[in-house]
Parts: C-alpha cells; sequence; structure tokens
C-alpha cells in the first residue's frame, strides 16, 4: 500500500505499468490537493509568495485505467475499509482517490 499526494505520484505513475505486467495488488491511496499542497502550505506560513506548487494534476482515474489498472473515487469515507478489500483481491494495482475539496466540503466538521 502506499499513500501519497497527487504531486508526488506524479514523480512514479510509470510504475503502475509494472504492477499491471507482474499482476501485483498495489493500493495506491491517493490524496488529491491538486498540487505541492504541503509545500505551499509551508510557502505561505513563512510568508513566501507560493511559485510552482500549484501544478496542472492530471485525470488519475482515467490514467489508472491506461494502464490496465482500476481506479476510485472515495466518495464517503465510510466505504474505505470496502474498498481497500476488494482492491486487495485485485491482480493489479488500485488508486483509490480522495479528493481534498469533496473531503474538506462534505466529511470535516
Amino acid at each position: 500500500m502506499c499513500l501519497v499526494g497527487d504531486g508526488g505520484f506524479q514523480f512514479t505513475i510509470q510504475e503502475l505499468a509494472s504492477a499491471r505486467e507482474i499482476e501485483a495488488p498495489v493500493i495506491v491511496l491517493l490524496w488529491n490537493n491538486y498540487g505541492y499542497g504541503e509545500i505551499k502550505n509551508y510557502m505561505i506560513s513563512k510568508q513566501i509568495h507560493p511559485i510552482g506548487v500549484d501544478i496542472w494534476t492530471p485525470d488519475f482515474q482515467l490514467l489508472a485505467k491506461g494502464f490496465g489498472c482500476e481506479a476510485v473515487k472515495l466518495k464517503d469515507p465510510a466505504d474505505l475499509p470496502a474498498q481497500l478489500r476488494a482492491a486487495a483481491k485485485r491482480k493489479t494495482a488500485t488508486i483509490i482517490e480522495i479528493d481534498e475539496a469533496d473531503y474538506v466540503a462534505n466529511y470535516q466538521g
């Protein structure tokens, strides 16, 4: 299992091809905040003008399918255990994408 942000995942997304070739049930739990959010927050906290942190974010669902892998967008955090169990049974990688904007809007109190 891999827990990664969308920016970091773009450095190694090609590894989905390897997972597909060897039928490895790799689970990628992807936190999508549409850029380098952690770096951006640090820059802002230090009163540094954020530059180079709002990157183009691809459609990870489409990319996963292009590599022959599975992908789902997590709609409800309560569904995560079932999604993890399903992903572990597959013979390929699965991206479980959590959209930060959706999560903040719908699930934080």
